[in-house]
């Protein structure tokens, strides 16, 4: 297992991060097959702290931005005051989740693993952009196996230009392949200060390829499987609805998830969510399910795409 130390978030207005990592590991599992269990006294759950990694904080789960665009339940929001003419809710942001990682895995003898984070991005002489990222680490388990202790292979951070990504999953391709990895996360954004891609993306499934010694991602290319077609408009992006929370969660799909399919197709699957058709508007919308052609829920609007790349 491994885990950031980030834990609070944020202390006051200012947020805390962290520069550690931690790594968890059982012994002894083969253990139970022993007769009667004779030998499970001897299952052991141990650690380790790198300290020093790769810097990162996320706040209290600062949210990403998203490209403008219709939100047709956004206006449909309920008034603040009693008896106050109706007015519609600003679109709103993409949740990172904060501080744990959605997923670790093991593959060519290392632990990978990626949590969000800020990231300041300078272009020349302009004003730097605060984006989320990502930090990732690659952790050896080969020296662990033979000695004891873990080994850092590698670590760094991926950040796309003017904008934002979120919920980062790694997972690398088997022994006997050509030590492939990729990184997959959601990519969104507003185009920064300068208005680039041309005003951003709306929530999207992408991701990158790399290695466990590369200096982020290969290229440092960012590939889009599935490009999203609109604005996140969902119940929890809103305070006025009753789940929403205040401020609101802001809840993004259920994250993501990649794994390596051995047998020789050499594929990685993985799998995030987008938003897969355009929010309709006007008398095409009401709050019922399905609606908008049955493209959508009332209340929701998000989607999941499942893909896979040869690395």
């Amino acid at each position: 297992m491994l885990a950031s130390l980030d834990f609070y978030g944020q202390i006051g207005l200012t947020p805390a991060g962290d520069d550690r990592l931690a790594v968890f590991d059982w012994t002894g599992l083969s253990d139970p097959d022993s007769n009667n269990c004779n030998a499970c006294r001897q299952i052991r759950f141990g650690g380790q702290l790198f300290s020093g990694v790769e810097a990162y904080s996320n706040g209290s789960g600062a949210l990403g931005a998203q490209k403008a665009g219709p939100i047709p339940l956004g206006n449909e929001c309920a008034t603040p005051e009693v008896g106050a003419p109706a007015q519609p809710c600003a679109e709103g942001g993409i949740a990172s989740k904060g501080d744990n990682m959605t997923q670790v895995s093991q593959a060519q003898g290392q632990l990978w693993g990626a949590i969000s984070t800020q990231v300041n991005q300078t272009y020349g002489s302009g004003p730097a952009e605060v984006h989320l990222g990502a930090a990732y680490w690659v952790v050896g388990t080969d020296s662990f196996d033979r000695t004891g202790p873990f080994s850092l292979t590698n670590q760094g951070y991926v950040s796309a230009a003017h904008e934002d990504l979120e919920f980062p999953t790694m997972a690398g391709e088997g022994t006997g392949g050509n030590g492939g990895a990729i990184m997959v996360f959601t990519l969104n954004g507003d185009g920064g200060s300068t208005h680039a891609d041309p005003g951003g993306f709306y929530p999207s499934t992408a991701y990158g390829r790399l290695t466990a010694t590369s200096n982020g991602l290969t290229r440092s290319r960012i590939n889009i499987a599935d490009l999203g077609r609109s604005p996140q408009d969902g119940f929890t992006e809103y305070a006025p609805y009753p789940t929403a929370g205040n401020p609101p969660r802001s809840r993004w799909g259920d994250y993501g998830w990649a794994i390596y399919l051995p047998g020789g197709s050499d594929r990685l699957y993985f799998s995030n969510e987008y938003i897969q058709y355009p929010n309709c508007t006007g008398d095409a919308f009401t709050l019922t399910i399905p609606t908008c052609g049955g493209t959508r829920d009332g209340y929701a609007n998000w989607g999941t795409s499942v893909n896979y790349v040869v690395p």
